[in-house]
């Protein structure tokens, strides 16, 4: 391009853009007006709507306060009837109006009309037709079925806002008016005032006035200068309702502004005018210089484009070149280890190269096996290594897999490898397993091209047998097992089962989760089936890293948890992971083993159960004979004190005979006693039971009492204690039946210890009595 051509491509590119300048500049300031229309729309909408509200809301307060204030007059009137005394007493009166929490109450008289009785002693003998406030309830004395309420009115005499209410007492005979200072009301009207509603509003940086057509004044406006003015004092012309934009000048500021009116008021929005076009100014000269930049770029783009065309033809060329080598380097790397491996294209049915591994690892041409030059049809190779080496019960998979137009129309699908195992012959005529691998790609001309890898996968058969195997002798005492492929040296979790057999339970389980063959997936869906108090266990304890390192301590790992049968019932299962190594001792998988073990628990659980309750059983055998011979061995001793203090008596008096006579007959008589006693102590078995047999028969009363008297008389006369013995008149049966050893008992242990615990020189008096019993044949 020539100087001259440039400068006039110049000036056209110049011309251009100011007249798209011009057009942006028109476009955006029309924009920034309707914009600002749109705005002081909405927000002088917002700005009525409030002003609306605030009026409904102090009307509503004012009437709410009104109609509390006529309830209260009432209740006071109701007061004063029922108690005339109190209108009279000025003390009373004051009382009654702080406890209604009224200000002040007046009491007018029902002919004349003035004040009688007053909580403001000095408004005494004012008249309602005195004028003023009071006024507003003249009509009340004309007709006495009104109830009226003032609107709050400023009480001249004492320089407050008040609202006063009166009612006519039920009776006629006097006008009851009250007052109060409506605090609550004052400060609902404070607050609702017109002027505080653009406080009120999230307004920016424009300025807003409200003006009351009626006041002919500016009520409410944000800035305080406009505060009062009159429409006349003002640059804006409220008397019309536009909402066209105008202009005006104020306070050394040009403004425009919008007008809506809103009920008796006029809404005004300004806008700096500087402002209110400063945006589009701005914009359209960033607009312009983006252009002129975008210009000016691609003007030297081009040029640049130009000068590089060359260059880039070169380095296609080059690319090409890398290309080809980055294909060579991918074929080997598919083809590498393979047995055999091929390279066909499948669009043209051309076998291009193909080589086959004998068993000394040597490259042997396909041709020279097959009997073909190559580069030769890829469906003739196909078809001859078909019959000569693939067994005949796989045919069908085999061709299937390899036919040409299956191999395109996959590609086509998205799908670039194919992968299958067969058993074949090798070139020697040995039978092995085989893995062929057919991986797709395709050219710079759109053809398909495949590379065939074919590996020995003998050795991965074996092992699969070997475990399949080891499965299947495990699959007798198990209800599900699976054998899981795992790499312990990865963390990626990518743990897959491949094989399972399974029964009863197991076959429901593999059912719930038949589409997770992901081991880590496949215990979460398993979990569900696990008692919630066993899950977070179960969970923790099938974690793969948990496995392993059991199987790193050459142990396997058992996990015991419950399945949830239904709401009420579980079954004992266990889980018994197993160790797969191969050849080298690696640890490549595992074999998790599911077995039902419910009727082991349980039946361990009862073993369990019997030898606690049997080791509970000796305890209290234990415990109690150790309670009995602790309780017997104070029994025993009362009788053997007996016996030895009645033979001392009668060693002290041997040659009285009477004497010695009564005290062997005490001695005899306590001795049968401790007999009966020790032939207790040795019933073990009872003892050991802990249970205590009754054995009723005829007891006399009088006997009883006097082997007592014999037995602890003894006792009571070492500590110098009279003891004395009595049977009261009111015993009519003497013989009751009764265990005479263990009344016996109870009432030597309780007389003993009354000669234990008495002081010398004390007395104890054994009395016997009949009482009166509900029970027939019973006493008491």
């Amino acid at each position: 391009m020539n100087k001259k051509s440039k400068i006039q491509a110049f000036a056209i590119i110049a011309a251009s853009l100011a007249a798209l300048f011009a057009a942006c500049y028109f476009i955006l300031t029309n924009n920034a007006k309707e914009h600002f229309l749109n705005t002081t729309e909405i927000i002088s909408s917002q700005i009525g709507s409030l002003i609306e509200s605030n009026e409904n809301e102090k009307n509503d307060a004012q009437q709410s306060v009104k109609e509390e204030l006529i309830s209260r007059a009432r209740m006071l009137s109701y007061v004063l009837q029922s108690d005339q005394g109190v209108e009279t007493d000025y003390d009373k009166l004051c009382s009654l109006a702080m406890l209604m929490e009224i200000d002040e109450i007046n009491v007018f008289d029902k002919d004349s009309g003035k004040i009688t009785y007053s909580t403001v002693k000095e408004y005494v003998g004012f008249s309602i037709y005195s004028g003023g406030q009071v006024a507003f309830f003249e009509p009340m004395m004309n007709d006495r079925t009104l109830e009226l309420c003032q609107d709050v009115t400023p009480n001249t005499k004492e320089g407050k806002l008040t609202m006063y209410a009166a009612v006519w007492r039920s009776d006629g005979e006097a006008l009851i008016q009250i007052g109060i200072t409506p605090e609550r009301l004052l400060a609902t009207l404070n607050e609702k005032d017109i002027s505080k509603v653009l406080d009120k509003l999230p307004l920016e940086s424009s300025m807003y006035f409200i003006y009351d057509t009626e006041q002919d004044k500016i009520v409410s406006a944000t800035d305080s200068t406009l505060y009062g003015l009159s429409n006349a004092g003002t640059p804006f012309d409220m008397l019309g309702d536009t909402e066209t934009l105008e202009r005006t000048e104020y306070g050394g500021t040009n403004y425009v502004y919008s007008l809506r009116k809103s009920g008796e008021y006029v809404i005004g929005v300004c806008e700096n005018a500087k402002h209110l076009y400063f945006d589009s100014q701005i914009s359209s000269l960033i607009l312009l210089a983006f252009l002129v930049a975008v210009f000016v770029g691609v003007y030297f783009l081009v040029d640049f484009l130009a000068k590089r065309e060359k260059q880039k033809e070169m380095k296609y060329v080059a690319e090409l070149s890398d290309a080809a080598d980055r294909l060579s380097n991918y074929k080997r790397a598919i083809l590498s280890d393979a047995l055999i491996s091929l390279e066909v294209n499948l669009n043209t049915d051309e076998l291009s190269y193909g080589v086959w591994k004998d068993d000394n690892g040597n490259d042997v041409p396909l041709g020279d096996i097959l009997g073909l030059d190559i580069p030769c049809s890829y469906d003739k190779y196909i078809n001859l290594w078909h019959e000569k080496f693939v067994k005949r019960d796989i045919t069908e998979v085999f061709s299937g897999s390899t036919d040409r137009e299956y191999l395109i129309d996959t590609f086509n699908r998205g799908e670039s490898e194919v992968t299958f195992d067969y058993e074949a012959k090798t070139i020697s005529g040995r039978s092995t397993w085989l893995r062929r691998s057919i991986c797709m790609t395709q050219n710079s001309a759109g053809e398909v091209i495949a590379y065939t890898s074919v590996k020995d996968i003998e050795p991965l058969v074996k092992q699969s047998r070997r475990e399949e195997a080891y499965v299947r002798s495990l699959a007798t005492e198990y209800d599900s097992i699976a054998v899981v492929n795992i790499e312990p040296d990865k963390n990626d979790d990518r743990i897959v089962i491949h094989s399972r057999l399974s029964s009863g339970l197991g076959d429901i389980i593999d059912r719930e989760t038949a589409e997770e063959e992901n081991y880590s997936r496949k215990i979460k869906g398993f979990s569900r089936f696990v008692h919630p108090d066993d899950r977070q266990f179960f969970i923790d304890n099938t974690k793969r890293e948990q496995i392993i390192s059991s199987f790193d301590e050459g142990r396997t790992h058992i996990v015991n948890f419950r399945i949830q049968r239904d709401e009420e019932s579980y079954i004992y299962y266990q889980m018994r992971f197993i160790p797969l190594s191969d050849d080298d001792g690696k640890l490549v998988g595992m074999i998790a083993c599911l077995r039902n073990i419910d009727d082991e628990i349980r039946k361990e659980t009862g073993i369990r159960k019997e030898l606690e309750d049997a080791k509970i059983a000796a305890e209290a055998a234990s415990r109690a004979k150790t309670s009995f011979l602790f309780n017997m061995s104070h029994d025993i001793r009362t009788p053997m004190n007996a016996i030895i203090g009645f033979t001392d008596i009668a060693e002290k008096h041997i040659d009285d005979k009477e004497r010695v006579s009564e005290s062997l007959s005490k001695v005899k008589m306590a001795s049968n006693h401790l007999l009966s006693l020790i032939n207790d102590v040795l019933d073990m078995s009872r003892v050991e039971s802990g249970t205590v047999k009754i054995e009723e028969a005829p007891l006399c009363v009088d006997v009883a009492r006097d082997n007592l008297y014999s037995i602890l008389n003894g006792s009571a006369e070492a500590k110098n204690i009279t003891f004395t013995s009595a049977i009261d008149s009111s015993v009519v049966h003497h013989w009751i039946c009764a265990d005479r050893l263990r009344m016996m008992r109870v009432l030597t242990n309780i007389i003993s210890n009354s000669v234990k615990y008495t002081k010398p020189g004390g007395k104890i008096d054994l009395v016997t009595e009949e009482l009166p019993c509900d029970k027939e044949v019973y006493a008491k």
